[in-house]
């Protein structure tokens, strides 16, 4: 599991671009636009809610986890193993800016979900390789 886990920034960052997810893409080659309209700020604003996420994010089961983040947990090993490819270029820069919001905001937790969820660093540099560094 944890090969396919992200960094904080790359799990929480595209569950919450994703809003009230759905793993059906709208044109069935690239993930939704609707997840374009989500501010993540408030969400990551909010300590009851982004502690429910990010609990949710790092534990195994998903009993008790709001209906996005399971759908969210189904879909990310295959957001992760293909480098994001289905994302529109929208999606990308959203996710860099929340990525490089909620690493300002909350290092700390963005730390400790990279480091659970992608320990050897290689899913991160993918992504940079790809889509940029993350400016953190």
């Amino acid at each position: 599991m944890a090969r396919y886990g992200a960094w904080l920034g790359f799990s929480v960052v595209l569950l919450l671009v994703a809003g009230a997810t759905r793993a059906q893409e709208d044109d069935g080659v690239h993930y939704p636009r609707s997840w374009l309209n989500v501010d993540i700020k408030p969400i990551v604003n909010n300590e009851r809610l982004f502690r429910k996420y990010k609990e949710c994010l790092l534990a195994d089961k998903t009993n008790g986890c709001p209906r996005d983040v399971v759908e969210f947990k189904r879909i990310l090993p295959e957001v992760l193993e293909n480098t994001c490819s289905k994302c529109l270029p929208e999606h990308i820069t959203k996710v860099k800016e929340a990525l490089e919001y909620i690493c300002q905001k909350r290092p700390a937790d963005y730390d400790e979900v990279r480091n659970h969820r992608d320990p050897t660093g290689e899913l991160q540099a993918k992504f940079a390789e790809k889509y940029g560094k993350i400016n953190c």
